[in-house]
């Protein structure tokens, strides 16, 4: 905890769909249902309570760690959205784009984005399932050397 400093959440939420080359899989518009990532999760005042949950935890984070607790450098962020780029692929969506974002400048808290089309066409979920399951195991035999 930072003594006799008092820190305030940074984010701040546009509770409104983003643009196509922001982030077009999440969504706050309706208070009752919240789009995250492409997952929605509906329920009474679910967007405002998340919002506020998130709120908290971002803050007492700030709170405990300081700035630093955020900070990604570009290099790890590249390194995460590439993931997103492989898997994706590997799972049968066309990506569009990926991008790198800086939270502000110098702040060496970078991020980013992937966009992709939708599920692909006449892809089942078992397909997805199994897609995914063989991508796994390459990955731990190429990082961990076992399948």
């Amino acid at each position: 905890m930072h003594a006799g400093k008092l820190m305030t959440c940074p984010i701040r939420f546009r509770c409104g769909h983003s643009s196509a080359s922001d982030s077009p899989t999440s969504d706050y518009t309706d208070p009752n249902t919240i789009t995250l990532s492409g997952v929605v999760m509906k329920g009474e005042g679910i967007r405002d309570a998340f919002l506020q949950r998130f709120r908290e935890i971002v803050t007492d984070t700030l709170e405990e760690h300081g700035p630093s607790a955020f900070k990604m450098p570009k290099i790890a962020a590249a390194a995460h959205e590439s993931g997103h780029v492989v898997v994706g692929h590997s799972l049968g969506y066309r990506i569009k784009k990926s991008r790198l974002i800086e939270y502000s400048s110098g702040s060496d808290i970078w991020g980013g984005v992937t966009n992709h089309d939708q599920e692909p066409v006449g892809s089942s979920i078992a397909e997805t399932l199994r897609a995914l399951a063989a991508l796994m195991s390459e990955t731990r035999r190429c990082v961990w050397g076992y399948l």
